[in-house]
């Protein structure tokens, strides 16, 4: 039941925003909640010569929390990134990978209402004024972060298929 768990809470944890400490807490969870798992099974099964299903599941669930943690860290600092974003990756985006990955387009609202959320942090910099005359580049770059953690997600969800896939067959 906690390796199911485990599972739940990394794909959960990417429907939480990107730039959200509330990521972290479920990523940080989820890493010890698997820890202990193992912890607690290296205890209770008999010593062999091979490794339980189970452990090797529980394993792989650990690495693939510890990579959703980098994850994480890479999706919010390209959203807090400045200057110009790679222009082809954009337009694909916002063109041909809009709907499959189900991005939304930022509104002039939430793009007002993250701008002062940006400028009242601590990140702010005097790198914020020279985007203040370029709203659109911050756009992008959120949209860039948006999309690279959809990806990642679908990239997460294969990867869970796979792994659950070789612990039954074995």
């Amino acid at each position: 039941m906690p390796a199911v768990l485990s599972v739940i809470l990394t794909a959960s944890g990417f429907f939480f925003d990107s730039r959200h400490a509330s990521r972290y807490i479920v990523g940080l969870v989820n890493f010890g909640i698997v820890t202990f798992l193992l912890l607690h099974l290296s205890v209770a099964l008999p010593a062999g010569s091979e490794v339980p299903i189970i452990v090797r599941f529980c394993g792989a669930c650990n690495i693939m929390a510890v990579a959703f943690l980098i994850v994480t860290v890479i999706v919010n600092s390209v959203g807090r990134r400045h200057g110009t974003p790679p222009t082809q990756i954009v337009r694909l985006f916002r063109g041909a990978l809009s709907k499959p990955l189900c991005l939304h387009v930022f509104s002039r609202e939430d793009f007002s209402s993250e701008r002062k959320n940006y400028a009242e942090s601590s990140d702010a910099t005097n790198e914020m004024v020279d985007d203040k005359f370029q709203p659109h580049l911050r756009e992008d770059w959120l949209l860039l972060a948006d999309g690279l953690d959809r990806i990642f997600f679908w990239l997460f969800s294969l990867v869970y298929v796979i792994i659950l896939a070789a612990t039954l067959a074995a």
